[in-house]
């Protein structure tokens, strides 16, 4: 059971290093942002995200996931390559699709999100990037299957590296703003399958296995429900910002947003990488309960320390960062949507019991849910409260999820998880956030020093209270040092 957590610990330290490239390139591109757009063009940038995201999830359709999930069962080598090949093509197929429904009617789109036929070119540039990240998104999840974490982030950090090589161009020296950040994106995506392609070629057999793709489809569908449930659950409040406030109200929260995901990038979907291949394996074994319910504690740690981190500091990065001093407003709501990322890496852990028995529609159906509550809240709150609202909207609907998930798992997939350290955990973070507050009239040099001193207190307050084990956590470390 160690070698798991240490091998869980190692992969997730990795995919982290990569993630934090990214993210690195991205505060890199902040200033960039903040200098050359207005609040109303990032609000403008954050609506053509999401609706990239969207298209992402439906014509995706989670193939990846089934992917891991079947070869991950599947021993015989040549079968694996089948089940790749099947979804590769499938998922080529449905790119095609895309194309031909889309781009016909892209100054339709333009007109009905933007009321104005000028992002046409925008709409043209965002579906040819999703086209073709949604391949690149199956070849990477290979390398993910085969616990290749380390070619993965070469991959991703090169990608990354060429967006901002090509954001800085289009965006300085071409002036072409929103436009050229997604011409940026188009354009990295494309070379990113280009490297990509040779690894595809090896890996797959040309043999379509029909029978098998129907099971992953029945596997796949509802999840393509719940992602869409998430994706509205992430996103939707900023068309009800939109509808009952401004562009600039919605930047404002996107950017608060991309600041709080930065949980997301560098811990959750860093964790959700490394561990999701280990854990289909260990699903059978003797030692599978103390596996997750050890694992649901570090990572509650680790995503209460971290959040705390970036609620502590957030208000002093974006004094640093933003040229345009209107965005700097954007920390007051970083912590209800860092909070909201700390239950999302808990959803997650909980929700594998439903991927164990192949019972997806369980995610379906609460995270729906979710969207209905959070879609209530959004209406009755933001008219009441502005970006407030819709941060407590997030935050709430993310506590419902999380504990619908625990019940109905437990029931498919018993695991007896660490509630009452995980509850503890959540609320010291809480706990010395709040008192940190007692410092926001401070000068920007003692609110640093203040607010390291609750970060450190915080961490020692976990050590004095043993939430974890001095050997474990050793045996954790060891797993992720340089050799």
């Amino acid at each position: 059971m160690k070698d798991k957590l240490h091998s869980t610990a190692k992969h997730t330290f990795v995919y982290s290093i990569g993630n934090l490239s990214a993210k690195l390139i991205g505060l890199l591109l902040l200033p960039l942002y903040t200098s050359k757009l207005t609040t109303a063009d990032y609000g403008i940038l954050g609506i053509l995200e999401i609706i990239g995201q969207f298209l992402i999830v439906v014509m995706g359709m989670n193939l990846y996931s089934a992917m891991i999930r079947w070869c991950s069962d599947e021993k015989n080598e040549d079968k694996q390559k089948s089940i790749i090949f099947s979804v590769f093509t499938t998922v080529v197929g449905s790119v095609i699709f895309l194309n031909l429904i889309t781009l016909p009617f892209r100054q339709k789109f333009s007109l009905f999100f933007f009321e104005s036929p000028d992002y046409e070119l925008h709409f043209l540039f965002m579906i040819v990037s999703v086209s073709f990240e949604i391949m690149n998104i199956v070849a990477l999840n290979l390398l993910r299957m085969q616990e290749r974490s380390k070619l993965y982030i070469v991959f991703t950090t090169l990608k990354f590296v060429i967006m901002l090589l090509l954001n800085f161009y289009f965006i300085v020296f071409m002036k072409l703003g929103v436009l050229g950040i997604i011409a940026g994106s188009m354009i990295a995506n494309v070379m990113l399958l280009m490297f990509l392609l040779p690894m595809i070629f090896k890996n797959i057999k040309l043999s379509f296995d029909l029978e098998i793709l129907k099971e992953m489809l029945h596997y796949c569908i509802p999840l393509i429900f719940t992602s869409i449930s998430v994706m509205l659950l992430s996103f939707g409040d900023r068309f009800f910002i939109k509808h009952f406030l401004d562009y600039s109200q919605v930047g404002l929260y996107t950017l608060s947003y991309k600041i709080a995901s930065v949980i997301n990038v560098l811990i959750v979907q860093s964790f959700m990488l490394g561990f999701m291949p280990i854990a289909f394996k260990m699903s059978d074994n003797p030692d599978a309960e103390k596996f997750y319910k050890k694992v649901l504690t570090y990572l509650t740690v680790v995503l209460i320390s971290f959040g705390l981190f970036i609620c502590l500091f957030s208000r002093e990065a974006l004094e640093l960062i933003a040229r345009n001093r209107e965005f700097i407003f954007a920390y007051k709501y970083v912590p209800l949507l860092a909070l909201t990322f700390v239950f999302k890496g808990i959803q997650y852990v909980f929700s594998l019991g439903f991927h164990y028995v192949k019972k997806t529609k369980y995610n379906a159906v609460i995270v729906m849910f979710g969207v209905l509550v959070n879609f209530a809240l959004n209406f009755l709150l933001i008219p009441k409260a502005g970006i407030w609202g819709a941060g407590i909207a997030t935050a709430a609907s993310a506590f419902l999820i999380t504990v619908l998930f625990y019940i109905f798992s437990q029931k498919l997939y018993f695991v007896k998880y660490e509630i009452s350290k995980i509850s503890y955990i959540i609320v010291l973070g809480i706990m010395f956030y709040l008192l940190s507050l007692f410092t926001s009239d401070f000068s920007f040099t003692m609110r640093l020093v203040s607010k390291s001193i609750w970060l450190i207190a915080f961490i020692i307050s976990l050590m004095i209270t043993k939430v974890f084990k001095q050997s474990e956590l050793k045996g954790i470390i060891r797993s992720v040092s340089p050799k």
